[in-house]
């Protein structure tokens, strides 16, 4: 009987890997196609967990250089808020497991004396603040790329995906595979001078 539940709890434990997992293959595998539709090299990159946001900000730069006729600028923006994010956050995290050892040391030292609150170090609330505006600032961003990104498959209701999106943010894998199937809409004229796939 025991072996009845450790196969029930395997079973559950995959699926619940799967479901978690289904949204970032979703959204992978669109962000391949519309690469692809766009003529960025190596499209592939979009299965990568840090460079599918560039691939993100690459198609969107492809609208804002074929149809606004300016420079690219959210793919470096994107890639590189997010490194800032994934930085302060380990360096957060490593402030923070410093602080509640030296705690849990001079706890440990001294038992007698009782339990005070010991006082946040600056350092950690300066991060906190800095990691806060980059998250802030990243998901400015990201949504800024989303919106051309929709706007360059689906002029008419890229507003309405955006807010879909925004509010319920499962949909954005769903309504990213729906887009794929369709070709970039550029706008006819020269590429912005700077501009490279």
């Amino acid at each position: 009987m025991p072996a009845f539940f450790e196969l029930i709890r395997l079973v559950v434990s995959l699926l619940c890997i799967a479901v978690a997992l289904l949204p970032y293959v979703l959204s992978s595998y669109a962000l391949y196609r519309m690469g692809r539709a766009c003529g960025i090299a190596k499209p592939q990159k979009a299965f990568v967990p840090v460079l599918n946001v560039y691939q993100l900000g690459q198609i969107a730069d492809a609208h804002r250089a074929r149809n606004e006729r300016k420079k690219p600028l959210y793919a470096q923006l994107l890639l590189w808020l997010q490194i800032s994010l994934l930085s302060l956050g380990v360096l957060l995290f490593l402030v923070m497991l410093f602080l509640s050892t030296a705690v849990l040391f001079s706890a440990l030292l001294d038992p007698v004396q009782d339990a005070v609150a010991v006082p946040t170090p600056i350092e950690a609330e300066i991060l906190t603040v800095l990691l806060s505006a980059v998250i802030a600032a990243f998901a400015v961003c990201f949504c800024i790329a989303l919106y051309k990104v929709f706007r360059l498959y689906d002029n008419t209701n890229a507003v309405i995906y955006l807010v879909l999106s925004v509010l319920l943010p499962i949909s954005t894998p769903v309504i990213l595979i729906w887009l794929s199937r369709k070709q970039p809409t550029f706008t006819d004229g020269p590429i912005a001078s700077d501009y490279t796939l």
